[in-house]
């Protein structure tokens, strides 16, 4: 945790104790500026997301786009033009965000040169312009609600999917789009919560310059303000449980791993309690000048939730939300017991490059809709040499699959802790973001909590932690919608396709929509 103490911050409250004075960086940035900075952070990562993953080959358009039946597709969520390809309608969608995003910055810009020029970094001009920001929020959200052409597709796009998300039918299973955008707005609820005090400061305490103690109402509406976009998801979860007739239990699962949010939000706020007991049983100067309470019970409930949340929800993200094996025993213990070794496990992964090229031969691996290797000369050292493509390729557990331009498929040995289908081209890039996932879940929990603004410098501190998670989530993106691909591939290339049982897993993920007909794979 990234946590300075009050004396190194100059952190003081007033006599009234209403407001917490913060240094310099509030004063230079003020709290509703970071508030839209993160969220054009967000929009930017949204973009570029789908332009990296279409450079990387992976098949994103597919994955996200709602298209059950023409009924459904009216309803909007992240539907494409109906005219032009799909690398067409993909590239029109990626470069439609990165013009918003343009816009939005623009606008933005314009606002804090405005902001900073009436000013002149005076505490007092900050304060009389307080309401700047509040103007350049009402404007853009009066230009996304507006019937202005520019951009218009998707705007109305992610309204509808906002408004799936808030208001979903209890009869339909959840559309991967609308898990994604719930997903993501989860990163930003630590930025709900500081839009909801940059109001406060702006229209009820009357100053940017400080912030409103968590106390009385305040303390119960920001963790609840926080608390929203997993109730968002936890609910899509229990629709996804009760659309599958009660057969899967994996939505149960995960409804429980956002459920592990709330006690770390609303004990986080419960702190108040913590310091103020302690200062009437030790003094003033001796509790505020640590940030370890563990002599209090509700602390440690804190940091007990804290930690099972943190681990929970990185043990999903790699098994479940990306698809791999690195938690599972049949991989581990045959190497603690010396049956088999990590060297032999090793191997360089698959390449990738335009799925919306067409080869000129017909494909019969096991990702047949997948094209990211059309046009990519085989390298022997990273390919192997290629093998015949099998009618039906056997997937066995220490064995991934990699498709050469030529159609041929080589069975390579498979990498210790992922899965036997890699759209990315080194294993290590797994590896890598597996680790950074760790430690920006582990910080994450910590800054989740809305006390630690009363008792950090309010200010770089807490807007760094608050990028890095928006910067998480964005890695996320790939290895999620990367994984959707591989599993859909999968689902209808070797399972459904071949007769395969269908298992509990699999009829989570292959519904029915019930005016459409058409499955939905999830």
């Amino acid at each position: 945790m990234d946590i300075d103490t009050p004396g190194e911050t100059g952190l003081f409250s007033d006599e009234h104790h209403h407001l917490i004075w913060v240094p310099a960086f509030s004063k230079s940035f003020p709290l509703p500026f970071r508030v839209l900075t993160l969220l054009g952070l967000g929009v930017l990562g949204w973009a570029t997301n789908l332009h990296l993953l279409r450079l990387l080959g992976v098949d994103s358009y597919a994955a996200l786009i709602k298209s059950t039946s023409s009924t459904r597709a009216e309803e909007g969520g992240f539907t494409g033009s109906t005219t032009g390809s799909k690398r067409e309608q993909e590239r029109a969608l990626t470069w439609s965000v990165y013009r918003l995003f343009l816009a939005y910055a623009l606008w933005v810009a314009i606002g804090w040169t405005f902001f900073r020029i009436v000013t002149k970094g005076e505490e007092d001009l900050i304060n009389r312009y307080r309401a700047v920001p509040a103007i350049l929020l009402a404007t853009i959200v009066l230009f996304l609600l507006s019937p202005y052409a520019f951009e218009k597709h998707t705007r109305e796009s992610f309204l509808h999917g906002c408004r799936r998300c808030l208001l979903p039918s209890p009869s339909q299973p959840t559309y991967f789009c609308d898990i994604i955008l719930a997903d993501i707005f989860t990163s930003f609820a630590k930025v709900f919560g500081d839009l909801y005090i940059s109001a406060h400061q702006i229209f009820w305490v009357g100053y940017v310059t400080s912030v409103p103690a968590q106390q009385g109402m305040l303390q119960l509406i920001v963790p609840t303000m926080m608390s929203l976009p997993y109730f968002v998801r936890l609910r899509q979860c229990y629709i996804d449980y009760y659309a599958s007739d009660r057969r899967s239990k994996r939505p149960l699962y995960n409804a429980l791993k956002y459920a592990t949010a709330f006690p770390v939000i609303y004990l986080s706020s419960a702190q108040t309690i913590v310091v103020r007991d302690l200062i009437a049983e030790k003094g003033e100067a001796r509790v505020l000048g640590t940030h370890w309470h563990g002599e209090h019970a509700l602390f440690n409930f804190w940091l007990l939730f804290v930690f099972i949340n943190s681990i929970y929800t990185f043990y999903w993200d790699v098994t479940n939300d990306w698809g791999l094996s690195l938690f599972e025993p049949s991989l581990w213990l045959p190497i603690l017991r010396g049956e088999r070794s990590l060297s032999s496990l090793t191997y360089r992964s698959l390449p990738t490059g335009d799925p919306y090229a067409t080869p000129s031969y017909p494909s019969d691996g096991p990702i047949t809709h997948h094209r990211a290797y059309a046009n990519r000369t085989p390298d022997p050292q990273v390919d192997g040499p290629p093998l015949p493509t099998p009618a039906i390729a056997p997937r066995t557990a220490n064995e991934s699959y990699y498709t050469h331009p030529n159609g041929s498929t080589s069975k390579l040995p498979r990498p210790p802790g992922l899965r036997p289908h890699l759209l990315y081209r080194y294993p290590r890039v797994y590896y890598a973001a597996i680790a950074l996932n760790l430690l920006l879940r582990l910080t994450w929990s910590f800054k989740l909590s809305s006390h630690l603004h009363n008792v950090t410098e309010f200010g770089s501190g807490v807007f760094i932690m608050e990028a890095l998670e928006i910067a998480r989530r964005w890695m996320w993106v790939f290895f999620r919608i990367e994984w959707e691909v591989v599993r859909k591939a999968e689902l209808e290339n070797i399972g459904f396709g071949m007769g395969l049982p269908e298992s509990d897993e699999d009829y989570e993920l292959r519904s029915r929509d019930a005016r459409g007909g058409k499955e939905i794979v999830r």
